[in-house]
């Protein structure tokens, strides 16, 4: 669905903000089906080289880089036709990606946040840079049978990084609140087996 609303072109210029699971996921979509340039914005080590395995034009790291002189450099000093937030660790992202989003752009986030999250935008800049904000939360029946058969012909196996049993399904927990691994999976069929 993030994909359809994005409605990608070979001449895009896009910023996807997190290289997770979700995101790892879209930048495979864009590059399976247009040319379209894609910088993706990831601090973590294996999703930097998962994201360079899967295409990206540029990777940036925001804890390392000075990221808002890196993103205006790597989009020409104009901004990113379409911008993507796909994490929810760094709510601060949020106002970085509309001000990287050229004039007359698209800003799209499939991550919801805490209640006590309090999201600031600069409207004046909004209205007068022309942007379009959407979101990609909700799925249809008639989606999840489209994502069932794309999914299968995206690399997934590279995204699940860690697996364990359905009886260690409270260590998987812990691990995935770590955010080390862009997906971890939970084997239901063999719970006597641990890893």
């Amino acid at each position: 669905m993030a994909y359809d609303k994005l409605q990608v072109n070979d001449a895009d210029r896009i910023c996807i903000f997190g290289g997770d699971f979700n995101g790892l996921i879209l930048l495979q979509l864009i590059k399976r089906y247009t040319q379209a340039v894609v910088v993706v914005v990831e601090n973590k080590t294996e999703n930097k080289l998962l994201a360079q395995k899967f295409g990206a034009d540029q990777i940036i790291d925001p804890l390392t880089d000075n990221l808002a002189t890196e993103l205006l450099k790597r989009s020409d000093f104009i901004g990113f036709n379409k911008t993507v937030l796909t994490t929810s660790k760094y709510p601060a992202l949020i106002s970085v990606a509309i001000n990287t989003t050229a004039r007359g752009g698209l800003f799209l986030t499939t991550v919801y946040f805490d209640r006590q999250q309090s999201i600031a935008v600069n409207s004046i800049k909004f209205f007068a840079m022309n942007l379009t904000i959407m979101s990609s939360f909700l799925y249809t029946k008639k989606v999840l049978h489209q994502t069932a058969t794309l999914l299968a012909q995206l690399d997934l196996n590279s995204l699940i990084r860690r697996e364990f049993s359905f009886s260690a399904a409270l260590n998987a927990y812990k691990v995935e609140q770590e955010q080390l691994y862009p997906r971890i999976g939970i084997r239901v069929n063999d719970p006597d087996q641990l890893t």
